[in-house]
């Protein structure tokens, strides 16, 4: 979806939210501050409901609100309402997960409620249209990469590196790099006539093929790719093995302080055929105690495999 697109169904989605709580808080001027607590309580739960049918199921051209779920609490001081706590989060379904919390002063009820689903909405239907555009990139990728042994996709993540094993490599995008994915040389559409952006779309895809062709996935977090650079929003100098351990930060020997499954990292230096190899590796363990190998063996100075038996030897 291209950022036009986005923005169109943004800025359209903002303008029917304002208007419709605009025209409801018209015949709503409520003083919660000089009920009862247990009648403003009542009144606050009836102002909630209200307001939450301002964004529930909304829809503009082809796009419709995501699901959310939303509750509340009210807080009582002296015999009165004090404050509300409203919290706004993604559907249980939901990929990405995104919650948003707000207390509300007694005094600023619908403001506040409304100005906490506003601002949560708006920011899950910006994750939901960046899902879109990543899957949309990811279908890509897959027949850019189709013939490779390995592979790397995107997700929505605050991680560098979301996940990786032995096939592939799952990394992070910045959410506005996401909405801005209709700008990659790659999503170019290569069916059209122009031939500039066409050149320009198969080169990029020559530049991504080449580089994970033969690649292990070490190799390509390593690979300098712009495409990588530019939709996690970073570009670091560190070792994979250390970009590794800021998501996977657990070593495996400590798998036995750990009674349900877990993610571990193993880091050693070992000799094979009287050369040593300063390695890196994960491994993964199951509810029922079996330990295997998440991530091959490296070699850190290269990202090459390397052949050693970790699943027997990471308690050292």
């Amino acid at each position: 979806m291209t950022r036009a697109k986005i923005t169109e169904i943004i800025d359209g989605m903002q303008e029917g939210f304002n208007s419709s709580y605009e025209e409801y808080v018209k015949s709503h001027k409520i003083d919660f501050t000089s009920m009862r607590f247990d009648l403003a309580h009542e009144k606050v739960g009836v102002a909630f409901e209200d307001c939450k049918s301002i964004f529930k199921g909304v829809s503009l051209d082809d796009y419709t609100t995501p699901k959310f779920i939303a509750s509340y609490k009210s807080f009582e001081k002296d015999g009165k309402l004090d404050r509300i706590e409203v919290t706004v989060k993604t559907g249980l379904k939901a990929t990405t997960k995104f919650s948003h919390k707000v207390v509300v002063a007694a005094d600023d009820v619908l403001d506040g409620i409304y100005g906490t689903f506003n601002s949560a909405v708006m920011h899950i239907i910006k994750i939901n249209l960046a899902e879109e555009n990543l899957a949309m990139l990811n279908a890509r990728l897959d027949s850019v990469l189709e013939d490779c042994d390995t592979k790397f996709r995107f997700v929505l993540d605050d991680n560098y590196i979301s996940d990786i094993d032995d096939k592939c490599v799952v990394f992070g995008a910045d959410l506005e790099s996401a909405l801005n994915i209709s700008s990659l040389y790659l999503m170019h559409n290569t069916d059209e006539d122009d031939e500039f952006f066409t050149s320009l779309a198969e080169k990029e895809a020559n530049t991504i093929h080449d580089a994970v062709k033969g690649s292990t996935t070490p190799q390509i977090i390593k690979s300098g790719l712009d495409i990588i650079k530019t939709v996690t929003g970073v570009s670091s100098r560190y070792r994979a093995d250390r970009l590794l351990r800021q998501t996977y930060h657990n070593r495996a020997k400590f798998f036995n302080d750990k009674p349900k499954s877990a993610v571990g990292y193993v880091r050693k230096v070992v000799e094979i055929d009287g050369k040593e190899y300063d390695i890196f590796a994960l491994l993964k363990k199951s509810e029922d105690g079996t330990v295997s190998v998440k991530l091959s063996p490296f070699n850190i100075k290269t990202n090459f495999n390397v052949d050693y038996d970790v699943c027997n030897n990471y308690k050292d």
